[in-house]
């Protein structure tokens, strides 16, 4: 993927997290839950407040 379409794809996902009022951590999570080839969601927060963050929504 270029540097550019990256940029445009996470410009989308802020203005989307903004809207919505989840963290774009919070909404790529959600994407792969809904995503039926997706079977397992693996997250790896660094620390209690990351997790509990993660678990919020």
């Amino acid at each position: 993927m270029s540097l550019p379409r990256s940029q445009l794809i996470l410009e989308s996902l802020k203005r989307e997290s903004d809207e919505c009022g989840l963290s774009i951590q919070n909404i790529a999570i959600n994407w792969l839950l809904e995503n039926p080839l997706v079977t397992t969601v693996l997250l790896g927060p660094s620390n209690n407040k990351q997790l509990v963050e993660l678990l919020e929504r």
